[in-house]
């Protein structure tokens, strides 16, 4: 029992010290640096200005263009993860301040980087990294600096343009819903106006034709408006007076009449 303990402890002691050294050779002898420059479609010298993730992504600024396309000021240059729990023998670890020969996998910043690129130093007690006679043979000596606007001077990348688009669509559809329920509404008042219009519409109607038939409906004779009356004959004093007392006379003899008469019958 403890000889298999033994074992199993010399067996990962022996994988941790041999592992970097697998890793190294998993990368194979690099090339001569004239090789690497021909093979490399982007290459380029940076210094260090920010490193962050354990060493592994750097934030340069661009010296010297020395093959691929033109470049910003300031490039970012990830030698493994961005996340920090992913560690792996392959990682490159920069560090801050220093000057480097970078030859990227990529074109375009956020470069990717790694152990088993060409990658290199090029800060020496000279100021060179390599033999002047080799200058040439590199394209050291017509190497190129980068544009004059820093990469992060009021441009927008393609990983900044994600929360501006998403924000821009949030707004567009809370324009689209405010416009929708406005049409809503408005619609919805211009048909109760048109129902209210309508209805004093039927009701003025109902009151000109109810005063329409007042009109038409014939007016009773009153006394006063009696064909006697207008003729003016009870305006006349004496005949005003006659016609007042065969009234007042008939109506005596009605009385007697309908008083003898009930006598009789008594």
């Amino acid at each position: 029992m403890r000889l298999r303990v033994l074992g199993g402890i010399l067996l990962v002691m022996a994988t941790i010290l041999v592992a970097p050294g697998a890793a190294l050779a998993a990368c194979g002898a690099p090339p001569s640096l004239i090789t690497s420059v021909e093979e490399a479609h982007t290459v380029f010298v940076g210094r260090t200005v920010e490193v962050t993730n354990r060493g592994r992504t750097a934030e340069m600024e661009v010296l010297q263009i020395w093959k691929g396309r033109d470049l910003p000021q300031y490039v970012t240059v990830a030698g493994g993860s961005a996340d920090a729990t992913e560690v792996d023998s392959d990682d490159r670890i920069f560090e801050n301040g220093r000057t480097y020969l970078v030859f990227p996998h990529n074109r375009t910043s956020p470069f990717t980087d790694d152990r088993c690129t060409a990658t290199r130093l090029y800060d020496t007690p000279t100021g060179k990294a390599i033999p002047a006679n080799l200058e040439a043979a590199v394209g050291a000596d017509q190497a190129r600096v980068p544009v004059a606007a820093p990469a992060n001077d009021g441009a927008i990348d393609g990983s900044q343009m994600g929360p501006w688009i998403v924000g821009m669509g949030l707004l567009l559809l809370g324009l689209l819903l405010v416009w929708g329920y406005t049409r809503l509404t408005r619609g919805d008042g211009a048909r109760a106006s048109a129902r209210r219009q309508e209805r004093f519409a039927v009701e003025k109607a109902a009151v000109a034709a109810a005063a329409a038939a007042e009109e038409e409906r014939p007016t009773p004779i009153t006394h006063a408006d009696s064909p006697f009356r207008k003729r003016g004959i009870a305006r006349i004093p004496f005949v005003g007076g006659l016609s007042g007392r065969f009234r007042r006379s008939g109506l005596d003899n009605a009385r007697k009449m309908s008083s003898q008469g009930q006598k009789r019958r008594n």
